[in-house]
């Protein structure tokens, strides 16, 4: 099994571009659903994990699913997997693209892939939300976010503002004592330790 999650996350590292959106959508038509390595609702709880650390999410969530198929040396090689070729092809491209940028051909290729991508990530945002008559307020509080994010609200804005829709959207019986406490830690006492870490 270790040989196995090296040998896939090194040819995702070799050939996943586009960032954490778009790596979150091949790892989930890759390696999640029924028969494949983590189940849906598994992979939702790792994204979940891997977006209240601090750190790269995508390699995170290489990780996590190495470590799910083999363990600690899953853990491992998939981070080395992941992390190395992807490394060298960045280095090997932007070498080239400094001398063949201004090309036309060039640029066209750019333009598709990033039609390519565009798709991909529609299609792995329609697989991971619910159906609308199952959590309809799910789907509200998305299209809530998109339109603030469309109408330029910077992005921590809209976090913080789909988040207060959350609560008031909830009775306050359904609110547990963690998540309140978990923000008023990061609301209040991580910017404190950064800077006195940082002084």
């Amino acid at each position: 099994m270790s040989w196995q999650v090296l040998k896939t996350f090194f040819w995702l590292g070799l050939t996943a571009f586009g960032g954490p959106a778009a790596h979150f959508a091949i790892f989930q038509r890759l390696l999640v659903g029924e028969g494949k390595w983590v189940s849906k609702a598994q992979y939702l709880r790792m994204l979940a994990a891997v977006n209240l650390i601090p750190g790269p999410n995508s390699t995170e969530t290489a990780m996590l699913l190495g470590y799910a198929r083999a363990g600690h040396w899953g853990l491992l090689l998939a981070g080395l997997g992941f992390i190395v070729p992807a490394a060298a092809v960045t280095l090997a491209l932007v070498a080239l693209y400094r001398e063949v940028a201004a090309l036309p051909l060039v640029q066209g290729t750019f333009l598709g892939l990033k039609l390519a991508l565009a798709a991909l990530i529609a299609q792995a945002l329609w697989d991971l939300l619910p159906h609308p008559k199952k959590q309809p307020q799910t789907w509200t509080l998305a299209l809530a976010g998109l339109a603030m994010a469309g109408l330029g609200v910077v992005e921590w804005a809209v976090v913080l503002l789909v988040g207060l829709l959350m609560v008031l959207g909830k009775s306050t019986k359904m609110l547990s004592v963690e998540p309140l406490g978990l923000f008023w830690f990061f609301c209040w006492w991580a910017p404190l330790c950064s800077a006195r870490a940082m002084c």
